[in-house]
């Protein structure tokens, strides 16, 4: 694992090369409310950004991207307010009351290397006590899903959501996560969890531990999180390759056509640089090393019964 860094940093290359800043893949946080969502985020990002408290405190979907100065858009049904500071952001998420006018999405912009390589979206709870449940399968553009369950394991409400994910996206869009963060944890709800998953997926399902409240658990999320950015990098570069691929016969063919020896060299040269880059990301490609297989096999090691601690729920300390 020593050489991740240089894994992380071609790929990094990669996507500024062949995709634009805002072509990044998007992963949510999902679950029920007071399972660490919010917590882990913060923890992540290394700062207070999204509302945490023990009752429902995140009232719309807060989606995190990167920016060069912490900037804060509000949506409302009639309006937006833009240009929040961090303290007004947390004032008006922190209110009991939201405005008259109803809020539909915050959307924040925070100067971190990890939303250079994917945007972050907070959820509310999918069974929050006040207002509607939210529904985790009407979010657009989702990539990736971190699904977080309390440490008892997963309820009605968990299959319900999972269920609807699971239909629209498929399991392999997701993955499942305790938070192991009250302490005194038996390894009960993690063969329960995969049980469940089991039934829903029709298949066998990983499920990992985690303590949103530990910073070496945080460390390895960001690892695991950061590979799965990866990897949807790379098949987004793939696919520009075979666009560029793909137009090349048709721009030689065009300028062949032209009798004008300008109109056919700009054509002809836009020919050539397409079959440039799609060599040069080739050859890239081929020198990715390969340790996609091995971050995966890092995080897919199952925590025998009652010795969770082999997972990557390394300690237990309360939240």
């Amino acid at each position: 694992m020593q050489n991740l860094p240089d894994y992380f940093c071609r790929i990094d290359g990669l996507r500024q090369m062949y995709l634009s800043p805002g072509e990044v893949p998007v992963v949510a946080l999902v679950g029920p409310y007071n399972t660490g969502k919010s917590t882990l985020l913060n923890n992540l990002l290394g700062r207070q950004v999204s509302p945490v408290d023990v009752i429902p405190a995140t009232p719309v979907p807060l989606r995190f991207s990167y920016g060069d100065r912490f900037t804060a858009r509000i949506y409302f049904l009639d309006r937006q307010v833009t240009a929040l500071t961090e303290s007004e952001l947390a004032s008006l998420l922190a209110k009991s009351k939201l405005p008259s006018c109803k809020m539909q999405k915050v959307e924040v912009k925070i100067n971190h290397d990890l939303l250079q390589k994917m945007h972050i979206i907070d959820t509310p709870g999918i069974d929050a006590a006040t207002g509607p449940a939210y529904a985790p399968h009407l979010l657009p553009e989702v990539d990736h899903f971190v699904y977080l369950m309390h440490q008892r394991g997963p309820g009605e409400a968990d299959r319900k959501a999972i269920q609807q994910l699971v239909e629209r996206y498929g399991a392999g869009s997701m993955s499942f996560w305790i938070n192991c963060n009250l302490g005194g944890y038996d390894g009960s709800s993690l063969a329960e969890a995969r049980r469940v998953l089991r039934e829903i997926c029709s298949s066998e399902v990983q499920v990992q531990l985690i303590n949103t409240a530990s910073a070496e658990d945080v460390e390895k999320f960001r690892l695991f999180i950061e590979e799965k950015a990866a990897v949807l990098n790379l098949q987004r570069v793939a696919r520009q390759i075979r666009e560029l691929d793909r137009q090349i016969p048709g721009l030689t063919a065009a300028a062949l056509r032209k009798e004008n020896d300008a109109d056919f060299l700009v054509l002809f040269w836009q020919a050539r640089e397409n079959a440039r880059r799609v060599i040069d990301a080739q050859n890239a490609l081929q020198a990715v090393p390969p340790f996609s297989q091995q971050i995966r096999k890092l995080f897919q090691q199952p925590a025998p019964a009652q010795q969770p601690s082999r997972g990557i729920c390394v300690s237990y300390r309360p939240a």
